[in-house]
């Protein structure tokens, strides 16, 4: 989904094949021109950048392009589109990402739109997915963020299912859980067990109420071996806006843009349907979708014994149980 991205066995075929020559060729060439991002956070001043950062820029880099500089973008999925990629997976389970687009990030009812769909979705459909189906052992729905566009996913791996039945799978949930949906809200309040719970859980301390989808951005973790402190997560939340360029900065220290909660505030839920009729329901000609699939390359007898630790690990976490493991060579 975002351009001059490329998965990991490529770039190994590619370093494989470099000569010493090359390297040497390709370096020079890498300083020619470039764009630099820098944020001072915490206790560092103009000084250190002026002193330091911009120094050492200065002593490899010819020329610094500025804000003009042409950064790799989204792709945009147009309307009606349904596109699946296939790869072979080392690992002994098999996944699927599953991405619904909703629209360009830029445009704030439908940011606002989709982070309210994502979190409906993560308070019923995950129950769903997970409990009433047990499509994997890992499973993630939730609001997505790319560069230039935003959408709702659903992530699963599983040692049970294939990808393509992961895949029809999510699409015969989804019609389902819109249908339950509308029968929930004819008998009880949309605005109190909904509207009010979202607005409740954008002004909390931590806003948690996205950790069912996981990260929301692919480049939040983009900084490895931080803490987890609160300065640390603020940092990171910084640091991918300042990735993605978009420079939506919101009051709290998980880095997603910010929204405008009035319009949920005044969501009515004919709004609301519509807005899952026409971009997230399999049935509409307007929705843009697409599948990740990875199939795994283990025999089934290799993918049972790798799975048999991870399967106990997870029963153990959905007992609510806790215990200390020690391996024994």
């Amino acid at each position: 989904m975002e351009q001059s991205t490329f998965d990991l066995d490529s770039r190994f075929e590619a370093l494989e094949d470099m000569e010493y020559e090359e390297v040497v060729s390709f370096s020079e060439k890498l300083f020619d021109t470039c764009y630099v991002s820098c944020l001072l956070h915490g206790s560092v001043d103009s000084s250190t950048y002026q002193n330091d950062v911009l120094t050492m820029v200065k002593s490899l880099v010819k020329n610094v392009s500025g804000k003009n500089y042409d950064q790799a973008s989204t792709i945009y999925l147009p309307p009606g589109t349904n596109y699946s990629i296939h790869r072979d997976s080392p690992d002994e389970t098999n996944a699927l990402a599953y991405f619904v687009q909703t629209g360009p990030r830029e445009d704030i009812y439908i940011r606002t739109m989709t982070k309210f769909l994502g979190f409906a979705l993560s308070i019923t459909l995950l129950n769903k997915l997970r409990t009433q189906y047990q499509l994997g052992y890992a499973i993630f729905v939730g609001l997505r963020s790319l560069k230039k566009t935003v959408g709702v996913h659903v992530t699963i791996m599983s040692g049970e299912h294939s990808p393509d039945d992961l895949d029809s799978k999510i699409d015969e949930c989804l019609i389902e859980w819109y249908h339950e949906f509308i029968e929930e809200i004819k008998k009880v309040d949309f605005r109190k067990e909904y509207v009010n719970k979202f607005v409740s859980g954008l002004s909390s301390a931590n806003n948690k109420m996205n950790q069912a989808g996981g990260s929301t951005s692919l480049t939040s973790d983009s900084i490895g071996g931080m803490a987890k402190s609160k300065i640390m997560k603020q940092h990171q939340g910084y640091w991918d806006q300042i990735i993605n360029r978009s420079y939506r900065f919101a009051n709290d220290i998980t880095g997603e843009d910010s929204i405008d909660v009035s319009i949920i505030q005044t969501l009515k839920v004919n709004e609301f349907m519509s807005f899952v009729e026409k971009y997230l329901l399999p049935s509409s000609p307007k929705r843009s979708k697409v599948s990740i699939m990875l199939t795994t390359k283990m025999s089934k007898e290799e993918r049972e014994s790798a799975l048999k630790p991870i399967r106990l690990l997870f029963w153990v976490r959905n007992c609510s149980s806790i215990i200390k493991l020690r391996v024994v060579p």
